[in-house]
């Protein structure tokens, strides 16, 4: 009887075994099929976003890729439109032109304007001259007062100099012509 007892704990023991081995194997296989649904889920979701980032970026490249051709584009416009400005203001320069020569060439008023016209550009530039006159004078006599090696005898000098020199430029501008006789203003 001990041979049957212990074969039948034998056989007892392997139907445990076995059902045991058989609910661990179906436990294992439902966990491995949960992680599998789960890994499936989140690969899914994974490709999902990967895709829709993709698309995003696609389209952001498109737009980076476009930009350039707006610039262009808006580049092109405004020269054109700046060229059709520059065009409108060449004419109505030209017509100026032509309306100011018909006028200086037509009847005595044209005359008396070319005449004037021609005093007052020889007046302007008269007086061009004597700003550059004076403008190298002041900036001799600043480079003299600024120096220590030019003597305070030669400084007072140009400073005298400076004086005389505006004071008859001054004078001449307060007589009847505003200095326009001697050409200084």
């Amino acid at each position: 009887m001990v041979k049957s007892v212990s074969s039948y704990i034998r056989w007892i023991w392997s139907k445990e075994s076995q059902k045991e081995i058989k609910e661990a194997k179906d436990k294992y296989e439902k966990t491995i099929k949960t992680i599998q649904k789960d890994l499936d889920v989140k690969y899914r979701q994974t490709l999902s976003e990967n895709r829709r980032e993709t698309a995003h970026l696609e389209l952001d490249l498109e737009k980076e890729k476009q930009r350039p051709h707006g610039y262009r584009q808006a580049l092109a416009s405004q020269s054109r439109q700046l060229e059709e400005e520059r065009r409108g203001m060449r004419l109505e320069r030209e017509a100026l032109e032509n309306e100011r020569t018909r006028l200086r060439y037509t009847g005595p008023g044209g005359t008396l304007f070319h005449e004037a016209l021609e005093k007052e550009k020889e007046r302007e530039r008269k007086a061009s001259l004597a700003l550059k006159d004076v403008e190298y004078r002041l900036v001799e006599r600043q480079r003299a007062f600024c120096s220590i090696l030019v003597p305070r005898v030669r400084r007072v000098e140009m400073e005298k100099d400076l004086l005389v020199s505006y004071g008859q430029r001054a004078s001449s501008c307060t007589s009847g012509d505003g200095g326009r006789s001697q050409g200084y203003f």
